[in-house]
């Protein structure tokens, strides 16, 4: 994915909406705002840790451009969370709060 570094495009970039630069993202494969998350750069099997750098979870595989779905847990239960918690990518997952926040306000699917 590239970041877009022209000035124009830059203050271009700033005055669209959200949905504007993740269609223009999900397109053209830009990253309209430093810091986005491209959903390629997650795949399944990598664990999801907290802001605490505690591992809660690991991923399935991404729903859409918009949710991580989490492999079940010890009840046969998925959950999803949304991309917009994660704050960076690399041999993990990490998203921007403690665990007990986000097992509280993730998706829970029935079976």
């Amino acid at each position: 994915m590239r970041t877009l570094r022209f000035p124009s495009a830059l203050r271009a970039a700033r005055q669209l909406d959200r949905l504007s630069a993740l269609v223009l993202t999900e397109r053209y494969g830009l990253c309209m705002f430093p810091g986005m998350i491209n959903p390629d750069q997650i795949k399944p099997n990598t664990p999801v840790v907290c802001s605490e750098e505690g591992q809660f979870a690991v991923v399935d595989h991404i729903e859409g451009n918009e949710r991580i779905k989490l492999k079940k847990d010890e009840e046969g239960l998925h959950h999803l969370i949304p991309l917009s918690w994660v704050t960076k990518v690399d041999d993990k997952v990490h998203i921007d709060r403690p665990g007990d926040q986000a097992m509280r306000e993730w998706i829970t699917l029935a079976h």
